[in-house]
């Protein structure tokens, strides 16, 4: 872990929240952005489940399915494109995250963003 002077508080991130997921990453074919979203009508009806989308749609069609289901689907938002710090923090204020890349960078950056959470330190954006 590489510690650096910005910090993400997290104190009681998770605490009376409901229960809720966070996806990081762009709306692109290779990364299936919305197998998430799919599987939520398969759930029980839990408004305390949420579904947080963090990413920018990389084309129109992208743009507009995000938009179908977040105006559909009472427990998905999708928020966009957001910085690196306000994406540490609204995973540090989740309970689970999904990783729905097919690619090797979405596990490094779920282990990155739980050891935050875990030892309450901030990550210095590796890229």
């Amino acid at each position: 872990m590489i510690y650096q002077s910005v910090r993400v508080d997290i104190a009681n991130a998770t605490a009376g929240q409901g229960f809720r997921v966070v996806v990081i990453g762009h709306l692109r074919e290779e990364k299936d952005p919305f197998c998430i979203v799919r599987r939520l009508p398969l759930l029980p009806p839990n408004p305390k489940i949420t579904v947080q989308h963090l990413g920018m749609a990389m084309n129109e069609q992208m743009e507009h399915t995000a938009k179908l289901y977040k105006e559909s689907l009472e427990r998905y938002q999708w928020v966009g494109g957001v910085g690196h710090l306000e994406a540490l923090k609204m995973l540090a204020n989740s309970h689970l995250m999904v990783i729905s890349s097919r690619m090797e960078e979405g596990r490094s950056r779920g282990i990155r963003g739980n050891r935050a959470r875990d030892s309450g330190h901030s990550l210095r954006n590796t890229r």
